[in-house]
């Protein structure tokens, strides 16, 4: 009955729209004079605001008379009448002002619509719906009347018109319907006072901006050209339309305030999209399925919606309120691309290519035969049921197919260190069955069988989703569920609800805390420095996670003071006043300027491990002895090192590689903290560098990297690998469940699922958000080109190798000519950038010059220049060129020793001008604030390593706008490379990583891209 309720009223609301729209097509010429008159009539209105007296100054009345229309819509009109109500044409130069306004108005408008007398000779009535222009004119007048009320007063007071929906319940509060009741709300004109509410009938709306008050003639604010039919919204409604009557009152109805349990119902500031929609409209008797593809707004009838145009759509607002977005509109031809990807799915699922000439298709209609039915529904429309919504999925019970949706219930049993063990629950089309039975049947077939042998259709994307969040051990009836105690958020995400049960609370007053870090307080005596407020934050976000035992990953923009931050955690932990007489308990030996009163280690805490570049050592100790000078530290370095002693002290200092090389000595000992600085160094989890992390022994990690993740998702999991030992689970599942699904199938669910299970672990703040008053950093490419018998080898070169590689992947295949790919690459690299080391001079760099150029106008202009290489052959013609010129520098490159003293000499003496390295070396944790230009000679295949070299100089203690250049030879593999990292961000997500291991994900379409 309430179905039958809900079609009769929205048929009839159609029809009446509908019929709205053909009356609107005959006035719109009318529409056009309404507003030009109106435009001339601006600043004529009185400037008081007060209820006008009846007194009759004129010997006429202006009589609105009211007339119901085929449409059983009321229709008011305006006429001009003596005493005895009879129509008259009152001579204009003996009227008032106002009333002058008036006649001349109506007179126009009968101009305008074609009629000027009546069968009698008198001018007939003018409508208001067609000429509101009159209606507004009449506010001024004081002889107005109202057939069957008599004399009226007007007001241009404002009021409002507006729509209450009183909710009729019945004894236990449950909604049986929705009754509209119309009504009008006048502002009071004193200070203090409040609105006045009246009901009103819909017959006394009389025109789109003014109404019948009672005996009152009022102004409105204007409610569109659909006015008239507003008495089709005021029929009773049942709670399933709610929706459906909100948009369509919205669509059709302006300026009038819907309330709803005492409140307005409100406009959202987002707008509603047209959804991707499939509709089964039938199944045919020789099974053939009928479906229309189609962009459809969600919640309103689809039917309806191909007869009306929605411009307003109410949804739900999340607080159980519905709100009112208005609807984007969409290209056409986003629909046609829907229909294509069906057409495409269905063409992939036909048997034969004979049977898919059997699928007929006209626009966006298909009728498909059951050969090619079956399989689509089965196959294919798992992977669309996120994507599309689907609408009249009960007629594919014909093919013994269900579109289902699960919902799980589960409770947490108990619970061990990574992953709880749970009972799960699911309800399938209101069928039971355990998790570990819809996993398994999924994963086999990618249906679940019902008991009535239908086959319920999930969606993928879901399914996907649980099998990253449960984990089944065992099979049948043993079979248990477990959940990673990282994935709390998500699980509490999948089912809408808290859990219940210690573990999951214990998370959640975990995460909690999180929000309570700002405010809490924290103490930082042992620290020689001022923390700005951003970094005080990140001490309390590491020493609260390291309170609660979780690693965790400083991620600050290159430049935040990652280094301060560290210090003042290491403070906290080994701080606390000690006296003389107890400076036997502390552990490490003193340094010689060290003052014996103190801050140092309770001798009960373990030594900290801190691994980082082999170029940040020195840097480490000298941030270390000012920030902390009472901090002992040892340098594990070098052919005198000695674990012993070094675990006297409270922080050891030591490389990548010597924690590599030396893996079994540090293993052998348990550390406080394993701080990994530059954590990229162990992003490829083969590698022996981040084995040799992964199994050292301590209390907490650290890692501390302006840039995780480089190249692809799986060093994230290498970095928390280390962080957190099983957060991620098994590499493997990582990889299906996460990394391609994110990389290669831009899978957002999965990637928000990831962010949410990582966000609590790292911490990232950007230079532009926390250092506003940083000096600006100008980028620039400068571009040089090739002199004729340069470009004559370089071309010479790129064909051969494109030869050779194009046979090598043709007989070898694209895995085993990686290996030439990279020479090619690598020499080509050479020939754009360093010609000269290999002709012996003949070709000379067309960078060169320019290079030489603007470092020498900059150095006789007191700047310093930083240039950073890839090839050790650069800097040596580059440094060759300032010696000439006489221009003092100083290099730094691999094989460089003492590379604390190049970094200070060209930081603290004025002379030296310029400093040339390799972007390896110089990359990442130097402080180079003295110079304030950058080169990047050749650019590198990883732009974020290029960043970190810019940011060595465009960081805290920065006091000069910094200008980098990079330097890009025109036509060659260089411009390639830049070309496609703009229109491929991913294709050299590992090309040649930070350490030049070569990757194996480049295709053949890239190779010939950049050799072309």
């Amino acid at each position: 009955m309430m179905c039958r309720w809900i079609v009769n009223g929205i048929c009839y609301i159609c029809s009446l729209l509908i019929k709205k729209k053909t009356l609107d097509s005959l006035e719109k010429n009318n529409s056009v004079f309404s507003s030009s008159f109106a435009a001339g009539l601006t600043g004529l209105r009185p400037v008081s605001r007060v209820v006008r007296s009846t007194v009759v100054t004129d010997d006429f009345r202006f009589r609105i008379s009211r007339a119901t229309s085929g449409n059983r819509h009321s229709e008011a009109f305006v006429s001009v009448v003596d005493a005895k109500g009879k129509e008259v044409s009152p001579d204009r130069s003996r009227v008032t002002v106002a009333a002058g306004r008036v006649l001349d108005a109506m007179r126009e408008s009968r101009s305008q619509s074609g009629f000027m007398l009546g069968w009698d000779g008198v001018d007939s009535a003018v409508s208001l719906s067609r000429f509101p222009v009159v209606g507004t004119l009449l506010l001024d007048c004081h002889n107005v009347d109202v057939e069957g009320v008599g004399p009226v007063s007007t007001s241009i007071e404002p009021a409002k018109v507006s729509v209450e929906l009183r909710r009729i319940a019945d004894n236990d509060g449950n909604t049986l319907r929705f009754e509209p009741e119309l009504g009008i709300a006048v502002e009071s004109t004193e200070s203090d006072g409040e609105s006045q509410y009246r009901i009103l009938a819909p017959e006394n709306l009389l025109s789109r901006n003014i109404a019948l008050d009672g005996n009152v003639l009022r102004s409105i604010a204007d409610i569109g050209d659909n006015f008239n039919i507003i008495s089709i919204f005021l029929s009773s409604l049942p709670p399933v339309g709610l929706n459906q009557w909100l948009s369509l009152f919205f669509t059709y109805i302006d300026n009038v305030t819907v309330m709803l349990d005492g409140h307005p119902v409100e406009w959202s500031h987002n707008a509603a999209g047209y959804e991707p929609t499939i509709v089964f409209t039938r199944v045919d008797a020789d099974r053939s399925l009928n479906m229309e593809v189609a962009r459809l707004l969600p919640g309103i009838d689809f039917n309806l919606q191909r007869r009306l145009q929605f411009t307003a759509v109410a949804v739900d607002g999340g607080d159980g309120r519905p709100v009112i977005c208005r609807t984007q509109q969409f290209d056409l031809r986003d629909s046609d691309n829907d229909a294509d990807k069906i057409a495409g799915m269905l063409r992939y699922y036909t048997p034969s290519r004979a049977a898919y000439k059997n699928v007929y298709r006209e626009g966006s209609f298909f009728i498909v035969p059951p050969e090619v039915a079956g399989p689509f529904l089965l196959h294919g429309l798992p992977s669309l049921l996120r994507e599309f919504r689907l609408i009249g999925s009960e007629h594919l019970r014909e093919y013994k197919i269900q579109a289902a949706f699960p919902k799980i219930n589960m409770r947490m049993m108990s619970s061990g260190i990574n992953f709880l063990d749970t009972q799960a629950e699911v309800d399938i089309a209101g069928e039971k069955i355990t998790l570990p039975d819809l996993l398994s049947q999924y994963g086999n077939q990618r249906f679940v069988v019902l008991s009535d042998g239908n086959r319920a259709i999930l969606d993928d994307r879901y399914m996907r989703r649980l099998q990253r969040i449960f984990k089944v051990e065992g099979s049948g009836k043993e079979a248990k569920v477990k959940v990673s105690y990282f994935d709390m958020p998500e699980i509490e995400a999948l089912l809408q609800a808290p859990l219940e049960g210690v573990a999951p609370q214990q998370y959640r007053a975990f995460l909690e805390g999180f929000r309570m870090l700002p405010s809490s307080e924290l103490s930082l005596p042992g620290l020689n420095a001022t923390l700005r407020p951003y970094q005080l934050e990140g001490v309390k976000w590491m020493k609260y996670l390291r309170d609660h035992g979780m690693g965790g990953c400083l991620a600050d923009d290159m430049g935040l003071g990652k280094t301060v931050q560290t210090i003042a955690l290491l403070t906290i932990i080994y701080g606390g006043k000690i006296s003389a007489d107890e400076r036997p308990r502390r552990r490490g030996r003193p340094r010689k300027n060290e003052n014996p009163m103190n801050i140092v280690a309770d001798g009960s805490i373990l030594p900290s491990l801190l691994v980082m570049p082999k170029s940040l050592i020195f840097n480490w100790e000298s941030e270390i002895a000012r920030f902390a000078p009472w901090l002992s530290t040892y340098t594990y370095y070098g052919a005198n090192r000695n674990i012993d002693e070094a675990c006297r002290a409270n922080v050891v200092l030591t490389t990548y590689g010597m924690m590599r090389n030396d893996i079994d000595t540090f293993r052998g000992r348990t550390w406080e903290y394993v701080i990994l600085d530059e954590s990229q160094n162990i992003k490829n989890m083969e590698s022996q560098t981040a084995k040799a992390a992964f199994i050292l022994k301590c209390n907490n990690r650290l890692a501390l990297s302006g840039t995780p993740m480089e190249n692809n998702i799986m060093e994230l999991y290498s970095l928390f690998r280390f962080l957190n030992p099983g957060m991620l689970g098994d590499a493997g599942d990582f990889s299906r469940q996460y990394a391609i699904p994110i990389q290669n199938e831009a899978d957002t669910e999965a990637m928000t699922s990831l962010r949410r299970k990582l966000y609590p672990f790292m911490l990232r703040r950007l230079k532009r958000d926390v250092l506003t008053e940083l000096p600006d950093l100008t980028e620039q490419t400068l571009y040089t080109e090739m002199e004729p018998a340069h470009a004559r080898l370089y071309e010479e070169r790129r064909r051969y190798y494109q030869d050779i590689i194009s046979k090598s992947i043709e007989s070898d295949g694209m895995q085993k000519s990686q290996i030439v790919i990279f020479q090619a690459l690598s020499e080509l690299r050479r020939i754009a950038s360093v010609p000269n080391i290999l002709t012996d001079g003949a070709v000379t760099s067309p960078k060169l010059d320019p290079l030489v150029e603007t470092i020498s106008e900059a150095a006789a202009n007191g700047h310093k220049c930083v240039v950073f290489f890839n090839f050790i052959a650069g800097i040596e013609l580059v440094g060759e060129r300032l010696e000439r010129l006489g221009i003092d520098y100083a290099t730094m490159t691999g094989s460089t020793g003492d590379r604390r003293s190049v970094v200070q000499r060209f930081q603290n003496d004025a002379d030296c001008k310029v400093l040339l390295l390799t972007l390896k070396v110089g990359g990442v944790g130097l402080n180079l604030t003295a110079a304030d230009t950058v080169f990047i000679y050749e650019p590198w295949w990883n732009r974020a390593a290029e960043k970190q070299a810019i940011d060595r100089l465009h960081r805290m203690g920065q006091k000069m706008k910094v200008t980098s250049y990079s330097m890009i030879t025109r036509g060659t593999i260089e411009e390639r490379i830049r070309q496609l990292q703009e229109r491929k961000a991913a294709l050299f997500e590992g090309l040649v990583s930070s350490d030049s291991t070569l990757s194996k994900q480049i295709s053949q379409e890239d190779v010939d891209f950049i050799l072309s």
